[in-house]
């Protein structure tokens, strides 16, 4: 198990393609699943929710719009979705 500086690093979740550009928001952390084309957010009880399906798309980068809005960029597709 790693360390950092204030201890022990855990495992929140598991179990994706390809997981990237972490984004917190809400008391919940927003994740792209590259490979997977989904977008998820957890909880820091370990509590995973799918918050979009691209099917065969490939979300990257996550952002927010001053509404709350999730803004999602699918990379091969070269598209900014709201």
């Amino acid at each position: 198990m790693a360390e950092t500086l204030s201890g022990p690093l855990d495992v929140l979740a598991s179990g994706f393609a390809y997981a990237e550009d972490p984004r917190w928001r809400d008391g919940r952390l927003y994740f792209s699943d590259m490979y997977g084309g989904k977008v998820h957010r957890v909880d820091l009880a370990g509590r995973v929710e799918t918050v979009l399906d691209l099917g065969d798309g490939t979300p990257s980068g996550l952002g927010f719009m001053p509404n709350g809005d999730l803004l999602v960029v699918s990379m091969f597709e070269r598209v900014l979705l709201r």
